[in-house]
């Protein structure tokens, strides 16, 4: 008698169950509906927005590029260029002494070797620093 009344109870309890998920995809099924409905009305033309946006900051990036920044540019290294000559041919570098005067400046400053590193540990030992005399 007991398990008939359990068996009765348990397919009411399945039945509520099956309505509720029933009735929670329901709500589920319009939520994605929704959230369809926004990203076409609503997200596409800020991207599309966005997209132009873009598309006007790059035109104007290459316009200052063409425009602005490049004869700019060329108008700097002619004058440093003016400058740096007109500085050599005041100091009077490459030409020769005249008269026991004071030797050319060099065009380029001596170099110092650069300090040689020490050779990589052999493998499988250890590394020992090697002191340069």
């Amino acid at each position: 008698m007991t398990i008939l009344i359990l068996r009765d109870v348990s397919i009411i309890v399945l039945a509520i169950e099956s309505i509720v998920i029933g009735i929670v995809l329901a709500i589920l099924l319009l939520e994605i509906r929704e959230l369809s409905r926004l990203l076409r009305e609503e997200i596409k033309p800020i991207l599309d927005s966005t997209q132009e946006t873009m598309t006007t900051v790059n035109t104007t990036s290459q316009f200052v590029g063409k425009r602005v920044s490049a004869p700019f540019v060329a108008a700097s290294s002619l004058a440093a260029g003016l400058r740096q000559g007109v500085k050599t041919l005041r100091s009077g570098v490459g030409l020769p002494p005249s008269g026991g005067g004071q030797p050319p400046v060099p065009l380029v400053p001596p170099v110092s070797p650069a300090p040689q590193a020490p050779p990589p540990p052999a493998p499988n030992q250890p590394y020992t620093e090697v002191k340069n005399a």
